[in-house]
């Protein structure tokens, strides 16, 4: 399965939105790649595909498929909070870290990351 189908099954699997909606809106943002460090120590080469979906405000996401328990729409400081508590793991903030960076002013995110953590 190419990324982008599965991109559209996980949106409507996880989250309940329909595929065509998904189809509609979702843009190809890139590939990040890093290495997990595994239980045992060994370094874990990953790869994972980036795509921003910007839904229209009317859209409530649904947990479908018992994978996730819920949504929730998080403000910058929630999400910086919830980052040095290592509550999301390792790929979400990743992930979520080059959201930001994409789409917040010019160093934005990356200075209110520094003054979170106290750098």
């Amino acid at each position: 399965m190419r990324p982008l189908e599965t991109v559209v099954r996980e949106c409507e699997e996880e989250a309940g939105l329909p595929a065509p909606l998904v189809q509609a809106h979702v843009q190809a943002a890139g590939v990040l790649t890093y290495f997990y460090k595994t239980e045992r120590g060994w370094r874990q080469p990953e790869m994972q595909y980036v795509y921003d979906l910007p839904l229209p405000p009317d859209v409530v996401l649904a947990p479908s498929d018992g994978e996730a328990e819920s949504f929730e729409l998080l403000d910058r400081a929630s999400i910086l909070e919830r980052m040095h508590a290592g509550t999301f793991k390792p790929n979400c903030s990743l992930g979520t870290w080059r959201t930001h960076l994409t789409h917040s002013p010019a160093g934005l995110f990356y200075s209110a990351w520094m003054a979170h953590s106290g750098k």
